[in-house]
């Protein structure tokens, strides 16, 4: 009987799945910027809007744009649903500014990695 109903289960799970509707869809979004989000080396990457919505704009895009609080933002992107019925957005367009994949311009490059540096081999302590 537990097995029967452990696939019963699993059947609604996978119907229930199926007819959801997608994690993202492109979106237009207004909004003024309330607080904005950091990344953990304090550049800016995104911003709270005063409606509750995120936007993530990736460091170079929020350079881009001169990201800043009480900033007016025309948002175009994809738009994922939040737990607390908000949005989170991840930018392609700002205030008719194009923002790349790394979040500058398109066709710009984020920035090259530096190469570390090679370690030299330790001293044998036999």
């Amino acid at each position: 009987m537990k097995a029967l109903t452990c696939f019963a289960l699993l059947g609604l799970f996978a119907s229930v799945a199926q007819s959801a509707p997608p994690d993202s869809e492109s979106q237009t979004l207004k909004g003024v910027v309330k607080y904005l989000n950091y990344t953990r080396q304090g550049e800016a990457d995104g911003a709270i809007l005063d409606s509750g919505d995120y936007v993530h704009l990736a460091p170079h895009g929020a350079e881009a744009v001169k990201l800043a609080v009480g900033q007016r933002l025309d948002i175009e992107g994809e738009a994922s649903p939040m737990a607390d019925s908000h949005k989170a957005v991840h930018a392609l367009k700002v205030n008719g500014q194009e923002i790349g994949p790394g979040g500058g311009p398109p066709h710009e490059k984020p920035p090259a990695k530096k190469p570390r540096p090679k370690r030299k081999p330790a001293p044998d302590d036999f």
